[in-house]
């Protein structure tokens, strides 16, 4: 649910650009911690998320071209490393502005092109994202990035198709209503465990529903600490943890998030961004 792939782990590849003094990394600033050579180790976190994203999106970019000219079919195009969001994630952390990420709103469609193509000889009987349950968590935190990050109706309408039939999931199906597309609503959710405090929230009274958001995070918060995840700085391979379902919810039913802001995995960013462009 929660998993990042070590830096280790990325590929080698060309230097990095060089480090910008004009980012503020959204996670605090003193240090970070990592692996090398099997011992914890300390470094600045701004260049260090730099550094990271920068290879998060190279790992991506290689490991698609080598899907390409290899004929490989890797389930991870949707979920994990080697995909965009994965970049946006890291990247969001780094502190990079939202244009810079929006500029790969398209790359990550591409990617989402190739990997349709494959998806069904990866999970049999499976067509889409949707019919594979454990996928819907990365259904909608790419739903929520493109949201959050301004793509078009264009983009949305590109985007919707590789996520399966409509009709599979209330919460998602309620998401694509919100954002004015027709669609068949179920009346389930795939993972009801996991996502009916957040489909309380669309459904409750506008008043209620920041109380309701604010305990939907704090239960999001308890099942990340119990996942044994690196949950916050100075753990080792901690580059941060949003909740990006809850800013989707937040920003297509006009939730009230002060209450939200200070939360330190809620990514307050996204749902600035969308109400102060996308929304008007």
């Amino acid at each position: 649910m929660f998993l990042f792939r070590k830096l280790s782990e990325l590929v080698r590849g060309p230097a990095a650009p060089p480090l910008r003094a004009d980012l503020q990394p959204r996670l605090p600033m003193e240090a970070v911690h990592y692996a090398a050579r099997n011992q914890p180790q300390t470094a600045p976190a701004a260049p260090y998320l730099q550094r990271y994203s920068a290879d998060t999106l190279r790992f991506a970019r290689d490991a698609l071209e080598q899907d390409r000219t290899q004929g490989a079919c890797q389930a991870e195009r949707f979920s994990g490393a080697g995909n965009i969001p994965a970049y946006w994630h890291v990247a969001y952390s780094a502190g990079l502005p939202f244009g810079e990420m929006a500029a790969l709103i398209d790359e990550y469609l591409d990617q989402l092109a190739y990997f349709d193509g494959v998806f069904a000889g990866i999970w049999k009987p499976a067509r889409r994202v949707l019919d594979v349950q454990y996928q819907l968590e990365d259904a909608l935190k790419g739903l929520a990035w493109l949201v959050g990050l301004g793509a078009t109706r264009q983009q949305l309408e590109r985007f919707l198709p590789f996520c399966g039939e409509p009709g599979q999931d209330a919460l998602f199906d309620r998401a694509v209503v919100q954002l004015g597309f027709e669609r068949p609503v179920a009346g389930r959710l795939l993972i009801e465990s996991d996502y009916k405090q957040l489909l309380a929230v669309a459904n409750a009274p506008t008043a209620e529903r920041p109380r309701l958001a604010k305990l939907a995070l704090e239960r999001w918060t308890r099942v990340l600490a119990a996942s044994g995840a690196p949950t916050q700085p100075g753990q080792v391979g901690y580059l941060g943890h949003w909740a990006l379902p809850m800013a989707l919810v937040v920003m297509l039913w006009e939730v009230d998030d002060v209450g939200l802001r200070a939360h330190p995995h809620y990514p307050s960013d996204p749902v600035a961004h969308y109400r102060g462009t996308t929304r008007r």
